[in-house]
């Protein structure tokens, strides 16, 4: 009886010095649940490059069993929010005779799937110290396209039965993916050059991202010392880039600030 009395001092004693453990009583015996913690989310490779696959991994440690949900959503540049994966432990059923590692269910709604974003249910288990907490190790795989993910913000909240309305368990990261520069070919001259003759010259602007884009056509003839500009072609950043452009192609616009006109 005295060892029993011990062990419940001991519980309490724990459950006061853990300012986020709730602690339940039952005749003579005590049982508390504590709330996870999540870590910094990181990526791998560290730098996230236009088309590239790069991991975005974070771990939800130390809890004990009880209902438990990871939300993941992406916030793109003026976009509204928009939820990822649902990731969740029903009850504390879910964890009992459980020794090895098990799946959350997954509660992610299908219908709304984003192409730059993919991951696997993840996997409870007991946490490394053996204390009778547990922990799921997460990750989502990015292929980012620098012309709608760049400086999108990957948000992941867990809740647990243990966090009240007050707390919070969310992790964020900004995805900083840099444009592609632009490879211009040689300007293709066919057929050659005659007097009086009409003759094309032809080059590609190839392999850039994000869409938005400017070309200027100078001329410099012999002995002039000043360059003359002739053409002038872009697509803005804003209002150039329709459901069109997305699809492939994209008209440019024809700019003529400090075009000269040239017979």
């Amino acid at each position: 009886m005295m060892c029993r009395l011990f062990t419940c001092f001991r519980v309490f004693d724990l459950c006061l010095t853990q300012k986020k453990t709730r602690m339940f009583k039952s005749g003579l015996s005590f049982c508390f649940v504590v709330p996870p913690k999540i870590t910094a989310i990181e990526s791998k490779p560290k730098e996230i490059k236009h088309g590239e696959k790069t991991e975005l991994q974070w771990a939800v440690t130390g809890f004990t069993p009880g209902k438990m949900s990871i939300i993941s959503s992406v916030q793109r540049k003026g976009e509204q929010i928009r939820q990822l994966f649902h990731w969740e432990a029903q009850d504390k059923k879910t964890f009992e005779g459980k020794t090895s590692a098990f799946s959350l269910k997954d509660l992610s709604d299908g219908r709304n799937k984003d192409a730059s974003f993919t991951a696997q249910v993840p996997k409870c288990e007991q946490d490394k110290h053996k204390d009778g907490t547990f922990r799921v190790m997460c990750s989502i795989t990015v292929t980012p396209d620098a012309s709608t993910d760049n400086e999108a913000e990957l948000t992941v909240q867990v809740k647990h039965e243990a966090l009240n309305d007050r707390d919070t368990c969310i992790e964020r990261i900004k995805l900083q993916v840099p444009g592609v520069a632009p490879t211009v070919t040689e300007i293709d001259l066919r057929p050659e050059i005659k007097h009086s003759e009409v003759a094309r010259l032809s080059w590609s602007v190839t392999g850039f991202t994000p869409k938005p884009i400017s070309i200027v056509f100078l001329l410099k003839r012999k002995g002039e010392l000043k360059e003359k500009r002739l053409f002038h072609w872009r697509i803005p950043e804003k209002g150039g880039i329709d459901d069109e452009a997305k699809m492939g192609s994209t008209a440019l616009t024809d700019v003529r600030d400090r075009c000269e006109e040239d017979d």
